[in-house]
């Protein structure tokens, strides 16, 4: 038998799921950072976009070559 306490609980997180909002998605605009110099002293430009529901960025080096890589690689490449 649930103890009046639980049952307390349960209806308050019950409350709480249906008052939060809903998330629409994310969308990214004209955030193009240029300039960017690695670790290896090559120049980048990136570009955010979301990847698989995951923040990710569009790397082009000076040449034209890209990679497309997650935020964790990119903080490490650039941080």
């Amino acid at each position: 038998m649930k103890s009046l306490v639980q049952i307390i609980k349960e209806r308050n997180a019950e409350k709480l799921l249906e008052a939060a909002p809903k998330m629409k998605g994310v969308s990214i605009k004209g955030s193009e950072v240029t300039g960017l110099r690695a670790k290896d002293g090559k120049l980048y430009s990136a570009k955010p976009l979301i990847s698989g529901g995951k923040l990710s960025y569009r790397v082009e080096d000076e040449f034209g070559g890209f990679d497309t890589i997650p935020l964790k690689k990119f903080a490490a490449k650039f941080g």
